[in-house]
């Protein structure tokens, strides 16, 4: 069983081929802090990967907005929809937690309509 608030190496998208099949097959919602890419991946939990391009300059800057998706995640994770694979793609450089949250919860009524 999961914690709550965790984020073990279970929930995360590590593999190019996981990363390319939800590219391929998945679904998109976008907004102007986030693009979501998702699909079901037929497991009773949800798995996160994040996608930062290097138009974001410095890796400082790269490695915070990980930061900042990773625990928008894992702190909404109980109101996600359960058995998604999902890839965030940041759009703003200079986002905070509560706007990535905001962002992440927004795309989750999406992904609920839509499922």
């Amino acid at each position: 069983m999961l914690k709550k608030y965790g984020f073990t190496k279970k929930e995360r998208l590590l593999k190019r081929a996981e990363f390319d099949r939800v590219f391929k097959n998945g679904r998109i919602v976008r907004d102007t802090v986030l693009k979501t890419h998702w699909m079901p991946n037929g497991l009773e939990y949800s798995r996160l990967g994040i996608v930062i391009s290097r138009a974001v300059k410095t890796a400082v800057a790269r490695n915070r907005l990980k930061r900042l998706c990773r625990e928008a995640f894992r702190l909404n994770k109980h109101v996600l929809p359960k058995g998604l694979d999902i890839i965030i793609i940041p759009k703003i450089q200079n986002a905070t937690l509560d706007v990535v949250s905001k962002s992440l919860l927004s795309h989750n009524e999406r992904m609920k309509n839509a499922k």
